[in-house]
Formats: structure tokens, C-alpha cells, sequence
């Protein structure tokens, strides 16, 4: 458990250093633009947001699609979790329910609670860490409230919310959804991905007149798909123990496109695992807020949808230790100048003098001044200023 918990307290310091963690309740809201409802998300926005069943995402104040990352426990097992075999196409009790209807929308719900100072792990949370994640609470309760204000024509029993109060337990919870777990059956026919100009001519194409979907999405691959389809999951792959999925005909061979849950090791845990999770798992956790509004049935469907989750397990690996700083260069010494001596008038210099007076000469008249002894040669240090920065 030590060893356990040290890493924790090392993965929650780094999350709560993180510009993009939690502030304060008011210092979220302070970002987001809830007065005026729910949009359809921008065409940067992901993929997976934009054709996630025509949904409508709270904005920030800036216009993009507005991300949560808080701390939390994750539930699977929890009231309001809906982790297999069927999802969300089951009863609250996990009989199955129009399965073959509600393929198009197969989605895991998982349940999430904020940390407290009493939870197993809470000797370990780092200062400010429960803060933070009863700050995701309160902020998606007051988001929930302005939703329900803005659309003030649909009744509060025809308004699906994703912060709940938990029933004969005095606490609210808040429930997550993934996006869809099977986007391909979603049947939707304006699926294709933004073109370019250089989708209209291009001189590398030898046959640029016929375009089809299976071309333009060659040029254009899914980045997070591609990384999220790498298990090659399809629907026979799930347990199926009421025969349900069999039923589904080609569905079978549809590909699962699997959540961002990873497990302490940064594995992706497939869907079909996640109630083999421990209960009350701390984890780390992104959200986005979406919803549909239904005009024809005055009714509000609010999602709190999952972006991805980072469980804190038992087999949570460190962080990995920051890279050295280079040791600093050395200080050059300071250079040192070699100096000649001027002649000093109040010294003599000897100078070569022949004993013949016929051939006596003077050093000047030879045009030779002096010869400089070796012990005549001076060093002059720099100074070095006592203050070099000026202080």
C-alpha cells in the first residue's frame, strides 16, 4: 500500500499542477458560456464529438467544446452504471433491453463520486486534491441548474440529468457516458469528412473527376480512431449470456471503438472489463457536457460525456522522473595579459658596452633601446568587480 499510495500522491501533485486541472468551482464556471444552452460543436471540433449522435456541447466562452478534468472514484458497480453485458441497452437491474434497436446508440455509463477525507487512499492526497474534486461537483450542479433554467419550457421529470442524488445514501453522484462504442451502426448519411482544396484538384490524382466516400476518407484518416480501433473489437467479441447480440445478424462483425479507460499501466481496458474495476478506484477523469434537446416531446437528454479516464490502481506505474539539467559550463578564467615593462627613467638599463674605446658605441646608436629581462616581464591580472550584477 505504500508503495501504492506514494505513487498516487505523485500522480495527484503533477494532475493538481496541471493548468488544466480543476481550479474552484467559480473559476470553471467563469469559463464556460451556460446562458446560452447547448451547441452544435465546430467543425475542429473531434470527430467523435461531431458525429456523436447530432449532439449539442456546452461551450466555453471562446466557442470550443469546454473540457472538465477533475479527480474522482470510479463506480463501476455503482446505481446509476450501466457497464455490461448490454450497456445502456438494459433495465436498471441489467436485463437486456431492445438490444438490437439500440445498437445505433450503445454507450457504457459509469458512475463517478468526488474523493473525501475519509477514502481508503485520502492519507495520501496531496493538499488541495479533495478541493478540487468537490469543486467538479459543485460546478456541474450549477451547469445543470443554468441547463434547466435556459430551457424553461420542459418539465424537471422530462429532464434526463447527469448529476444525481443517490438513492438511501445522502451524497449526489455523477454519471458519465462514453461516446458511442459502435459509431458505424449510428446510420447517420452525412458522415464525411471535411475537404480541402486540394480535394478539388489535385494533380496527383490520376483520376480526379469520380469521388467517393472510401477515397476522401483515404485521404483523410481519423487520427484518434486509428488509436482507438487498434484492438480490433467487434460486437461478437462481447459476452452476450442472454443470446442477445446474436441475434444483431452482420452486426456482429461491427467494430467497437473502445473509450479511453486505461488501466495504472496505461493500457486501454476494453468495454467489455470495466466491471472487473474495483470499486471506489481513484482515477483521473476528462468530461465534456452534451445533450439533446427533443422539441417534438419537450424533453432534455443532458450527457456528462466521458473524454477519457486514467484509473489510479494497484498496478500504477511512476511517473517518469524528469530529465537531468545539464550540469553548468565551467566559468572561464579570466585571461591574463602579458605587460612590457616601460623603461623607468628612474632606472638604468644595461646596455652592452665594449671595453675597446675605439669601438665603443651606445646601445641608442646601434638602434637597439634596451634588451627586457625574463624577470622584467609583468602579469597583470583583470580586476574583478565586487558587484557584477550591479546590486
Amino acid at each position: 500500500m505504500t508503495i501504492h499510495g506514494d505513487r498516487v500522491s505523485q500522480h495527484l501533485s503533477a494532475f493538481l499542477d496541471n493548468p488544466r486541472s480543476m481550479p474552484s468551482a467559480r473559476g470553471f464556471l467563469a469559463q464556460l458560456d451556460v446562458e446560452t444552452g447547448l451547441h452544435k460543436p465546430s467543425t475542429t471540433a473531434s470527430e467523435e464529438a461531431r458525429n456523436d449522435s447530432n449532439a449539442a456541447y456546452l461551450l466555453t466562452k471562446d466557442g470550443v467544446i469546454a473540457k472538465q478534468n477533475f479527480l474522482a472514484l470510479v463506480e463501476m458497480d455503482g446505481t446509476f452504471s450501466k457497464v455490461g453485458p448490454y450497456f445502456n441497452a438494459s433495465t436498471p437491474q441489467g436485463d437486456p433491453r431492445d438490444v438490437d434497436k439500440a445498437l445505433h446508440r450503445l454507450r457504457a455509463q459509469i458512475q463517478l463520486k468526488a474523493i473525501t477525507t475519509t477514502d481508503r487512499l485520502a492519507a495520501f492526497y496531496p493538499p488541495g486534491a479533495v478541493r478540487s474534486s468537490n469543486a467538479a461537483l459543485k460546478g456541474f450542479l450549477y451547469v445543470q441548474q443554468g441547463l434547466k433554467d435556459h430551457y424553461k419550457a420542459i418539465k424537471d421529470e422530462d429532464f434526463t440529468k447527469f448529476v444525481r442524488s443517490v438513492p438511501r445514501e445522502d451524497r449526489y453522484a455523477m454519471v458519465g457516458t462514453t461516446h458511442l462504442l459502435i459509431p458505424s451502426l449510428r446510420g447517420r448519411s452525412d458522415d464525411i469528412p471535411q475537404m480541402s482544396l486540394d480535394d478539388l484538384d489535385s494533380d496527383e490524382d490520376e483520376d480526379d473527376v469520380t469521388l467517393s466516400p472510401s477515397k476522401l476518407k483515404a485521404k483523410h484518416p481519423s487520427e484518434s480512431n486509428a488509436e482507438l480501433t487498434s484492438t480490433n473489437l467487434t460486437l461478437r467479441d462481447l459476452p452476450d449470456p442472454e443470446g442477445q447480440y446474436a441475434l444483431t445478424g452482420s452486426a456482429l462483425e461491427a467494430e467497437i471503438v473502445p473509450p479511453r479507460v486505461y488501466d495504472g499501466r496505461r493500457r486501454l481496458v476494453p468495454p467489455h472489463k470495466y466491471d472487473t474495476v474495483n470499486r471506489d478506484t481513484l482515477a483521473i477523469v476528462e468530461t465534456s457536457i452534451c445533450g439533446w434537446e427533443m422539441r417534438k416531446v419537450n424533453k432534455l437528454v443532458t450527457h456528462l460525456r466521458i473524454e477519457s479516464i486514467q484509473l489510479l490502481d494497484n498496478g500504477l506505474l511512476p511517473l517518469p522522473s524528469p530529465s537531468p539539467s545539464p550540469p553548468p559550463s565551467p566559468t572561464p578564467a579570466p585571461k591574463r595579459k602579458l605587460a612590457t615593462k616601460r623603461n623607468d627613467p628612474a632606472k638604468r638599463m644595461r646596455t652592452r658596452a665594449s671595453s675597446s674605446t675605439a669601438s665603443s658605441s651606445t646601445a641608442k646608436d646601434d638602434g637597439i633601446e634596451g634588451v627586457i629581462e625574463e624577470d622584467e616581464i609583468m602579469e597583470v591580472e583583470d580586476k574583478k568587480d565586487p558587484n557584477p550584477d550591479g546590486l
